[in-house]
Parts: structure tokens; C-alpha cells; sequence
């Protein structure tokens, strides 16, 4: 069961219940994000064809970044990319393969 209520701050936060009636427990787990799974199925693709803004994953991880911009320097690490969710951390990465999200 989901429930939506708010947090400390007045802020929206999202659990999901479950509830265990063999072992009288009830866990209570914090929704961070949702998403559709179709997101994920994407083929892969490389770093350098992705547009500013675009949206995407790196393989192995279910952190959802955004492609900022390639610096124009010869730069080994020459693609500036940053989370997509509220912490806005920046970082560059290499030449890679990512998996563009819708």
C-alpha cells in the first residue's frame, strides 16, 4: 500500500506500507523517485550524441543524469554531466556508452 503525506518540512513524501501479519511487522520504505521500466530498456548509445539536457543512465546504474555540455579542451574526462534529481551534482565523465531515457 502506498501513502502520501508530508514530511517535516511540509514537504510531499510518498512510503510504501508493507504490512506482515505472521511476524506483526509493519515497514514503512521512502519512495525517492518512480519511473517507468520502459525507461530502462532503451538501446545503449554514446556519450557524444546526446543533446544538452537529454537524460540518461550509466550502465550498472539506476542514477538518472542529464547531459550538460563536452568541454572544449582536450580534456581526457571531456563530458560534463550532472544528476537529475535534486541534488544537481555536477561531474565529468569520459567517452562511454549511456542509456538515453525518453
Amino acid at each position: 500500500m502506498w501513502l502520501t503525506t508530508e514530511d517535516d518540512y511540509g514537504d510531499e513524501l510518498s512510503v510504501e506500507v508493507e504490512m506482515n501479519p505472521q511476524s506483526n511487522e509493519i515497514r514503512w520504505k521512502k519512495i525517492c523517485n518512480t519511473g517507468r521500466l520502459s525507461e530502462y530498456l532503451k538501446p545503449a548509445t554514446r556519450i557524444d550524441k546526446l543533446s544538452a539536457g537529454q537524460r540518461f543512465r550509466l550502465q550498472g546504474d539506476c542514477v538518472v543524469y542529464e547531459f550538460v555540455d563536452n568541454v572544449k579542451d582536450r580534456s581526457s574526462i571531456p563530458y560534463i554531466i550532472r544528476r537529475a534529481d535534486r541534488s544537481g551534482c555536477v561531474s565529468r565523465v569520459g567517452w562511454q556508452e549511456v542509456f538515453p531515457i525518453e
